[in-house]
């Protein structure tokens, strides 16, 4: 079961004023009050353009006070985010969105990868990003929401709740190419659909799997009930 997860919610300038005011407290000292109040909620506030995004995340092991969370749980979890909700905004329609818990498992999953694919390392000290790099090319998968929020800029609706993949092929690479298979470094021949493909399913596949994930007492129950030898 999901241990922890991120939610946000977008705000008008005139809510967080209002929020702030009902509250007693500046925007900057807010998530201090309430993290004090609430057990289990980690609470923050960023402005970006013209909205404040607030971010939730909760913990729901601290938040139900016991060490195993199970889908018989989530009244009892609706239960204290609804207390949270009702606290900051009184009786309202506000509704918090998911925005983490699939992508930081991915990345989670990620990070167990092989330490190698070929020529490519894996690099994976950042929480949002894993890298698989050679001297020639670079496969990385990140999350492109938190890129966004990190750097201070608008996040646009496309980028929302997405985890990127990409490869960046680096100049020894095309001159490999020029060299060995006559393709000019112009980004014509690299913008057509099959060698886009190709680099994909030969770059990215092999290394962030497709298919389901397993726990390895999960995997070896499946292995072991099949007709395949020891």
């Amino acid at each position: 079961m999901i241990h922890t997860a991120q939610f946000y919610l977008m705000l008008e300038p005139s809510e967080v004023s209002d929020l702030c005011k009902n509250m007693g407290e500046d925007i900057a000292l807010l998530p201090n009050k309430l993290d004090s109040r609430f057990v289990g909620i980690k609470t923050a506030f960023r402005k970006h353009g013209h909205f404040w995004w607030m971010f939730v995340y909760v913990d729901f092991i601290d938040l139900l006070g016991k060490p195993q969370i199970s889908e018989k749980d989530m009244p009892a979890v609706r239960c204290k985010m609804d207390e949270y909700l009702t606290y900051l905004f009184g009786a309202s329609d506000k509704e918090l969105i998911l925005t983490r818990p699939d992508r930081k498992l991915l990345l989670k999953l990620y990070r167990k990868t092989a330490e190698k694919h070929g020529f490519k390392k894996k690099y994976d000290q950042y929480e949002s990003t894993v890298y698989f790099n050679s001297k020639s090319c670079h496969v990385v998968c990140y999350d492109k929401m938190e890129e966004r929020l990190a750097k201070g800029e608008n996040v646009q609706p496309y980028e929302k709740d997405v985890l990127r993949y990409e490869v960046c092929l680096l100049n020894m690479h095309l001159n490999y190419m020029k060299r060995q298979y006559g393709i000019e470094k112009k980004i014509g021949n690299y913008m057509k659909d099959d060698l886009w493909k190709k680099y994909f399913n030969g770059n990215v596949c092999p290394i962030f799997y497709r298919g389901n994930y397993y726990k390895i007492t999960e995997a070896t129950k499946i292995i072991h009930k099949s007709s395949l030898s020891d």
